[in-house]
């Protein structure tokens, strides 16, 4: 028996120096085990710097760099990526994640080929005292419970087998967010095995996230792809937070109270931004802030969808 065939695919979309720290954490520890490894960068209609890393990257190591002309969205990249290689196990890890530890390659491999999963989710984290470090970690440990609905595709393996009989990610979702809710939806109804491993952790580059940033893709969620996961699977929409904030779902009178909130959206967001610069403001009353405005962020994103009809 031959050794086994790995691609690792790294969907690419302006994340400037981050993806040079990603590949590297990626090329330190594949020499611990065996195996004959592809590593895919789908670079996704990027802007100049991004590129310029990009080559370099070609020219350090031994990676293949694919581009799309335009940008298609995570889905269409990591599609490309996919169809671009051909080996039996496919990891995907998001270009602006780094693997934790020198372990997590080898952890991905043990078991999906000697226990025999076919999907192992690894796990996202942050390091750091800051918000956002905090809040991803707080929601690592949620996902490290287990629960197939809480899991993510921002660092995780696959066989092939499985990911080309789910159809593969749905490249219908072309804003934020809900492809890897709709991905793994389809894949929990097919009866595989799989496991959440703490030992295949990523830390996420949160080092420019911002209020601003996040709330505008909570209102591209809400007016866009929510609808299309809806549509697609209604029952798991259903079950999810974003469900109770879906003007589509609300009564008449949630929704006068949650259109009043929304007035004051700007003035929320502004003070979200000022709490989190501040050293004074406890963590959990910043969470609160971020919660609502998120919350009203999606919410007005399902008003607006009237005028995509």
């Amino acid at each position: 028996m031959g050794r086994p065939t790995v691609d690792i695919i790294v969907p690419v979309y302006n994340t400037g120096s981050v993806i040079e720290r990603c590949v590297e954490s990626i090329v330190s520890q594949l020499g611990i085990r065996e195996t004959h490894y592809n590593i895919i960068l789908v670079d996704d209609g990027s802007d100049s710097e991004t590129c310029a890393h990009l080559n370099k990257l070609q020219e350090l190591y031994n990676v293949s760099v694919v581009r799309h002309s335009s940008n298609r969205g995570r889905s269409a990249a990591i599609n490309t990526g996919v169809s671009k290689g051909s080996s039996d196990t496919v990891i995907i890890l998001d270009a602006d994640c780094i693997w934790a530890s020198k372990i997590v390659f080898n952890s991905f491999l043990s078991k999906v080929l000697d226990d025999g999963y076919e999907i192992c989710f690894g796990l996202t984290s942050a390091t750091g005292q800051g918000f956002w470090q905090r809040l991803n970690a707080e929601v690592c440990k949620k996902r490290a419970k287990g629960e197939i609905s809480r899991q993510t595709t921002a660092n995780f393996a696959i066989t092939r087998s499985s990911l080309e009989k789910a159809g593969k990610f749905s490249e219908d979702y072309k804003g934020y967010g809900f492809e890897d809710k709709d991905l793994i939806a389809r894949l929990s109804k097919m009866g595989l095995k799989y496991c959440v491993n703490p030992s295949c952790l990523a830390y996420h580059d949160v080092s420019s996230t911002d209020i601003y940033i996040v709330s505008k893709k909570y209102f591209e969620a809400g007016r866009i792809t929510a609808q299309k996961f809806n549509e697609k699977h209604p029952e798991a929409y259903r079950k999810t937070m974003y469900s109770l904030f879906d003007s589509e779902h609300r009564s008449i009178v949630t929704k006068v109270i949650l259109d009043i909130l929304v007035l004051g959206l700007p003035l929320l967001m502004a003070s979200t931004s000022y709490s989190l610069k501040s050293n004074v403001i406890p963590f959990l009353v910043k969470k609160c802030f971020v919660n609502a405005t998120l919350i009203l962020s999606f919410y007005k994103g399902t008003k607006s969808r009237q005028s995509l009809d």
